[in-house]
C-alpha cells in the first residue's frame, strides 16, 4: 500500500533499519500513565482484529480519559478508516457533532 503517493511512502523512505528503529522505540512506549491529565473530550476507534494496537489497550486508553468515547469497528484491523470507511466516518461525525458547537 502507498500511504503518501508515488514516491512518497514514509515507510520505503525509511527503509528497513529505519521501520525496525521506529519499530523498536514503540515497543517501550507507554503514554497510559498520563492520559488522565487529558481534559478534552476524546474519541479512541479500535479496529476489532488489530493487532498494532489491540482493542483492550484502546479500551484501557478510553477509560483512563474521562470525557472519551470508544468505538470498536468489527470487523477491522489497524487501518479501521479505510477498511470501514463509512463506520469510521460515522463515529468521527457523531463525535465531532456532540463535542462542537
Amino acid at each position: 500500500m502507498n500511504r503518501g503517493g508515488e514516491g512518497h511512502d514514509p515507510l520505503d523512505q525509511a527503509g528497513g533499519e529505519g521501520y525496525i528503529g521506529c519499530a523498536r522505540a514503540l515497543q517501550g512506549l507507554d503514554y497510559l500513565p498520563r492520559l488522565g491529565g487529558i481534559s478534552t473530550p476524546a474519541l479512541f476507534i479500535a479496529g476489532s482484529g488489530d493487532g498494532a494496537t489491540p482493542p483492550d489497550g484502546m479500551r484501557a486508553m478510553h477509560e483512563a480519559v474521562q470525557n472519551s468515547q470508544y468505538v470498536e469497528l468489527d470487523p477491522a484491523a489497524h487501518i479501521s478508516n479505510l477498511e470501514q470507511p463509512e463506520a469510521f466516518n460515522e463515529a468521527i461525525s457523531g463525535f465531532l457533532a456532540e463535542n462542537t458547537g
